[in-house]
């Protein structure tokens, strides 16, 4: 992990940050939704 560029470290976080939003969204949706 420490041998990875700062860079790739952010790309990571930022798509584990939008993996884990829309994750929520679809529980709320779920959970919410019309159906």
């Amino acid at each position: 992990m420490a041998m990875m560029g700062k860079k790739a470290l952010t790309d990571q976080q930022q798509h584990m940050k939008q993996s884990e939003e829309s994750l929520r969204k679809v529980m709320y949706l779920s959970c919410w939704g019309p159906n």
